[in-house]
């Protein structure tokens, strides 16, 4: 928890909160050093020289959420109902979000069901979908803890088949854990968009992240406001491709704003779908 911003502090407030063995010193607490994150919550704490306990005031334990890599892959038609792709898990990763989508013809109206990691399963945060077009489309988030590195197998479940685009999946790597069971800080969707592009605003909290699947034609791919943007193109890259885009959001910690993502290109009123989430860094432990 935070430390107190005035009043007494003493150096074994500063141990409780930073850890660290007995006995004590102050220039065991540099920030940067062996105890201390530098982080956006401990910029008063000085990197070396003079430190007073003084500088340790309104202070958190506190390291920076940050993305150590991610995974993506494409499953052209099959009539599967899951597809399953092995990564590899990043030294340090303690949480992952997924993105799917899949779009389906012949009235397959074929959903998502969930998502395992090493046989874990992820929490759905939200799932928008299409199921009474003749075209069904689905696009969906998962979060959840998971700290086994090295070779693992993610799968994607559905209830019925790939038909006729496949699915598009991408899998992001987090340096912290979900605090709680996972939920979005602020999501939306949307479906059946008979636009060329199409804009979802939320609220975005700074040092947090935010994540965004859609399924799209090829022509004038995109998806706004996002740091890292990843295309995959189906069996049929002239109707269907399947976008995803995530990042860390700027701004002062946990401070709130407006985030608006555009996804592009849409069809006519087929049944496309379009999803963000973001997730505070109070979503996530210390």
């Amino acid at each position: 928890m935070t430390l107190a911003s005035s009043g007494a502090l003493s150096i074994n407030d500063i141990v409780g909160e930073f850890g660290g063995s007995s006995s004590h010193a102050l220039s065991e607490y540099y920030r940067g050093g062996s105890f201390v994150p530098d982080s956006s919550l401990t910029q008063s704490i000085p990197t070396s020289g003079a430190i007073s306990i003084s500088d340790f005031y309104g202070t958190t334990n506190y390291t920076t959420l940050s993305i150590l890599g991610s995974a993506n892959w494409l499953e052209n038609d099959t009539l599967g109902t899951s597809s399953s792709q092995s990564v590899t898990v990043p030294s340090g990763t303690k949480s992952v979000i997924a993105l799917g989508s899949i779009s389906t013809n012949r009235t397959k109206r074929t959903l998502h069901t969930g998502v395992t990691i090493g046989g874990t399963g992820l929490t759905e945060i939200i799932s928008t979908n299409s199921p009474t077009s003749e075209y069904t489309f689905d696009s969906a988030i998962y979060a959840g803890n998971f700290s086994t590195t090295g070779s693992q197998t993610v799968t994607f479940n559905y209830d019925g088949s790939q038909v006729d685009y496949g699915s598009g999946h991408a899998i992001i790597f987090l340096n912290k854990a979900f605090a709680t069971t996972p939920s979005a800080s602020d999501s939306d969707g949307a479906n059946d968009l008979n636009v060329s592009s199409h804009t979802l605003t939320i609220d975005k909290f700074g040092e947090g992240i935010h994540v965004g699947t859609a399924t799209v034609k090829n022509q004038s791919v995109g998806m706004t406001n996002m740091d890292t943007l990843i295309n995959l193109a189906g069996d049929n890259p002239t109707t269907r491709n399947y976008l995803f885009g995530f990042g860390i959001s700027s701004g002062s910690y946990n401070v709130s704003s407006s985030l608006a993502s555009a996804a592009s290109s849409f069809n006519t009123n087929q049944g496309e779908t379009f999803a963000v989430a973001s997730f505070a860094p109070t979503k996530f432990s210390n």
